[in-house]
């Protein structure tokens, strides 16, 4: 005995560890909860945990399911402004007003330079004159990355795409973190339109002053704003003081290995925050693959397979 514990034989501990957990399948605490109700032995809590992460019926119904974060995968940095863009839709968003229930999202990934329409309705013929109109002014870019939303799978933005040569590139259907450029200014976007609205501020005037306000704002990884980067000059705004603005210029090298720096920083903080661990899998093993929809009740993932 052990106080008030029963002290259980090797030979009976995992006899007892399946009474306690397979005739309900609970979850790991409760299991040790009544376990240590009246036994005890070395090394109780590993034996108990190893014995239900091989539960395959509570697997099957994701009790022993850990979902962990992936490492960031910092994007490697274009070899030119303007060569590699990101769209994103946020919406819709009624407090907004009708005219203003969706926001297209663009960002180059080289210079930062963001664009913002906002929109009643946004098809695939809203999306593909807004970049229309872009192109005419700054160029064609070589690359264009999006989720999977119908207006960037359909026929008429494909057939853009067609026209003008760009490669499309579109972020895995169950990760849009992928397209973390836009996630990032969304949420700078989502804060301007809470202000907005709690200050009764014109929504399309205040988006206006918001974007010229970040694309002449230097950037955190690059050390230049967005209009440095795009246009090669600073914008001169309401808070530059009269008299000419000398500053050393960073070569394309040098901005490069600060936005390196920056990344890999940033990787290491997001990383260890999220407890991120890389997967690897090898030929053999048993998976469980998550499904895109699963009916209430029924199992989120699939039964393994080999």
């Amino acid at each position: 005995m052990r106080g008030k514990l029963i002290v259980l034989p090797s030979t009976l501990r995992q006899r007892a560890i399946d009474l306690a957990h397979n005739d309900a399948h609970q979850g790991m605490v409760r299991t040790k909860q009544r376990l240590k109700a009246v036994y005890w032995w070395p090394a109780m809590d590993r034996m108990i945990e190893e014995a239900i992460s091989g539960c395959h019926v509570c697997a099957n119904s994701d009790r022993t399911t850990k979902r962990r974060a992936a490492p960031m995968e910092p994007t490697a940095l274009p070899s030119e402004p303007w060569e590699r863009l990101a769209v994103d839709i946020i919406g819709p968003d009624g407090s907004l007003g009708v005219q203003n229930r969706f926001a297209v999202v663009i960002i180059d990934y080289y210079s930062k330079w963001a664009e913002v329409e906002l929109m009643s309705e946004v098809s695939a013929a809203h999306v593909v004159e807004m970049f229309r109109r872009l192109f005419y002014r700054e160029g064609i870019p070589r690359y264009i990355v999006s989720d999977n939303g119908v207006q960037f799978i359909s026929r008429e933005f494909q057939n853009m795409l067609t026209e003008f040569r760009i490669q499309h590139v579109k972020t895995p259907l169950y990760h849009p973190m992928a397209n973390g450029l836009c996630e990032r200014f969304n949420r700078t976007l989502g804060g301007f339109f809470e202000t907005a609205k709690a200050t009764n501020k014109n929504i399309r005037l205040g988006l206006r002053e918001m974007i010229g306000a970040y694309n002449a704002t230097p950037q955190a990884t690059t050390g230049k704003s967005p209009a440095e980067l795009l246009h090669g000059r600073r914008m001169r705004t309401r808070v530059d003081v009269i008299g000419r603005h000398m500053e050393r210029e960073k070569s394309d090298q040098t901005l490069r290995k600060q936005v390196l720096e920056k990344q890999n920083n940033q990787k290491t903080y997001a990383d260890n925050r999220r407890a991120a661990k890389e997967v690897s899998f090898g030929s053999g093993d048993w998976v469980r693959i998550r499904k895109a929809t699963a009916a209430k009740g029924e199992s989120k993932y699939t039964t393994p397979v080999q």
